[in-house]
């Protein structure tokens, strides 16, 4: 487990991992096929204002689903365990 995950106290199974890391690598395929979609085929203020507002738009959106993706199919945390660990303490000079 990655020490981000374990701080922030998600343990994902290594199959669930890659599933995440595949839809993340299909959202942007998705999103470069569109936007050489919109860039081609519309006109260029169109293709702007695309990249601005409707990429944004998407991205929201896809962090979101993820996230509660990622929150599904993550395992409850056993009983007796901290949620968050206590960082360690750093020594001062």
């Amino acid at each position: 487990m990655s020490r981000f995950r374990r701080r922030a106290g998600i343990a994902l199974s290594s199959c669930s991992s890659v599933n995440s890391g595949i839809s993340v690598i299909g959202f942007h395929l998705a999103s470069g096929a569109l936007n050489l979609y919109v860039a081609y085929n519309f006109e260029e203020q169109t293709w702007v204002r695309f990249r601005t507002y409707g990429f944004m738009g998407l991205s929201v959106v896809f962090v979101v689903a993820n996230f509660i993706w990622i929150m599904r199919n993550a395992p409850p945390p056993e009983e007796g365990e901290d949620e968050a660990e206590e960082a360690p303490e750093v020594p001062r000079d």
